[in-house]
């Protein structure tokens, strides 16, 4: 019974483990559908685009309603009788301002009044409209098109630089899984060759029990065949921990589905491939000052502090306005008849004065005089403010002169790291593609050195000690092998790092990611 229970907790164990073949462009995706910081440097690209349209939107035209109504019942003054009045308006007005930092304003409203007062009323009830244009324009201070649009400037550039940090931080990943991926697979090679080794050290003790038997060679050597295959069982076990850390750390670089179990066994399947490359350092450098993001990113930072100089440069003039208002009147009411207009009614006044006979009437006929009456008013004038106090102003302007200056030292510093960048990637995988080429001849050669071995052990000229000898240097050299590999194809991803050829070689796009939610 307690074997069944055995038995059906091991089938159980091994049902629910999945074994998960994983080609390293699957890793890749697999990273960046799940990395989070891929998802916030994504959000900065999104912010920085908020921005521009925050910069542009301070041209945007406003449509501006109001509408008002009044009244007042006032018992009199000193110098009026009691009166009471009754006004409502009402207006429309287009607003906005244009590049050239030109602020316009077009209303067009109306206003009707009931006064009632025996002395001051005319009109009784009096409709007024106007149409009013009313124009600024800087002449110092946020003038013209330079001044006004520098900060959409300002804020394109930051949206560039925005992108090209997402580039660098898509680098970085996809780096980190490169990296990631092929020393599991290595840790997958050195398993295999462990595994290898251990087969081959179990038949060379099959061999020198066989021979001891036939009295060929002596106890020594079946003692020897043993030890060497503890010896490759620890190794062989070794192998297996560095498989479960190189998974480890290849699960928390690509986080994995939502479906993976943490017990599940990630295969990798690809090989390392040797890709050969020219080792002209001009070439490469011409690459990496063309592409590279980090290198793009400076230049935008740079171009962005430079324009963002220009806003606070702008912001210490004094402030000189044309201003300019014109408008049309258009009028309209009832005579009324009292104290103050009996005169003109009865046409008792010496001489007589005669009411405009075109005024006389509603609301529609104050907006047709609008058009037709002829009145007007119109100004001109100068504003100029000059601050007591410039100091906030330039203090802003200072700080943004330093941080242009440490911007153009960025810039220099990076290039500079560029440089040493492409020139050590470029040595590092020039040895390691000699480092390739000797291991694999190293494995050849042992492979003819442990046959011709085994062959003079069969006939007893050599002793099991020095199989074992030769089967370890073989294990070595193929391990050894797999690593120049491994460490050829990491050495080829860091120089298309440092030359920014990274994401081109594996096809990878900014505009193909995932838009965070």
């Amino acid at each position: 019974m307690a074997m069944i229970v055995v038995w059906l907790a091991a089938a159980t164990t091994a049902q629910a483990q999945v074994r998960r073949e994983l080609t390293f462009a699957d890793a890749v995706t697999i990273a960046l559908a799940h990395n989070g910081d891929l998802y916030l440097a994504q959000n900065d690209t999104e912010i920085a685009a908020a921005d521009l349209a925050l910069a542009g939107s301070v041209f945007a035209p406003r449509l501006i309603g109001n509408a008002r109504i009044s009244q007042d019942n006032q018992p009199g003054t000193a110098q009026r009788f009691a009166w009471r009045e009754l006004s409502s308006s009402g207006s429309v007005e287009l607003a906005g301002r244009m590049p050239s930092g030109l602020l316009y304003s077009l209303n067009l409203g109306a206003s009707t009044d009931r006064l009632s007062s025996p002395f001051d009323a005319v009109y009784d009830p009096a409709y007024t409209t106007g149409l009013t244009l009313s124009l600024t324009q800087p002449l110092l201070r946020g003038a013209w098109r330079s001044a006004n649009l520098q900060p959409i400037v300002v804020a394109s550039l930051r949206r560039e630089l925005s992108e090209q940090q997402l580039r660098v931080r898509l680098e970085q990943i996809v780096g980190e899984v490169e990296v990631a991926y092929w020393t599991l697979a290595l840790a997958y090679k050195e398993r295999e060759a462990r595994a290898s080794s251990l087969k081959l050290a179990e038949d060379q003790l099959a061999d020198s029990t066989r021979l001891v038997r036939l009295g060929t060679i002596s106890d020594l050597d079946v003692v020897e065949a043993r030890a060497g295959v503890g010896r490759m069982r620890q190794q062989l076990i070794r192998a297996e921990q560095a498989i479960a850390e190189a998974e480890g750390r290849l699960r928390s670089v690509i986080v994995g589905d939502a479906a993976w179990r943490s017990d599940d066994v990630i295969m990798p399947v690809d090989e390392p491939e040797i890709t050969q490359v020219s080792y002209a350092v001009a070439d490469h450098l011409r690459l990496a000052h063309d592409n590279r993001p980090d290198v793009l990113a400076a230049r935008k930072q740079l171009e962005a502090e430079r324009a963002a100089l220009g806003v606070t440069a702008n912001e210490l003039m004094p402030a000189l306005d044309l201003v300019v208002t014109g408008g049309l009147i258009g009028f309209a009411g009832q005579l009324d008849r009292n104290y103050a207009t009996s005169g003109v009614v009865d046409g008792t006044l010496n001489p007589v004065y005669v009411a405009d006979p075109e005024v006389s009437g509603g609301v529609m006929r104050a907006f047709q005089n609008l058009v037709t009456g002829g009145n007007y008013a119109v100004s001109l004038g100068l504003r100029l403010e000059l601050p007591l106090d410039n100091s906030a102003a330039q203090a802003r302007h200072e700080r943004q002169r330093h941080v242009l200056g440490q911007a153009r030292i960025a810039e220099r510093a990076l290039l500079a790291k560029v440089d040493s960048e492409v020139r050590t990637s470029l040595a590092v995988l020039r040895g390691d593609e000699a480092l390739q080429k000797a291991a694999d001849e190293a494995v050849t050669v042992n492979e003819r050195l442990l046959a011709g071995m085994r062959k003079r052990f069969s006939v007893g000229t050599i002793t099991s000690f020095d199989v074992l000898r030769v089967a370890e240097e073989l294990t070595r050299a193929q391990i050894d092998a797999a690593r120049a590999r491994v460490s050829y194809r990491i050495s080829l991803a860091r120089l298309a790092t440092a030359d920014g050829t990274l994401l081109q070689q594996l096809h990878i796009a900014v505009s193909s990611l995932r838009k965070p939610n």
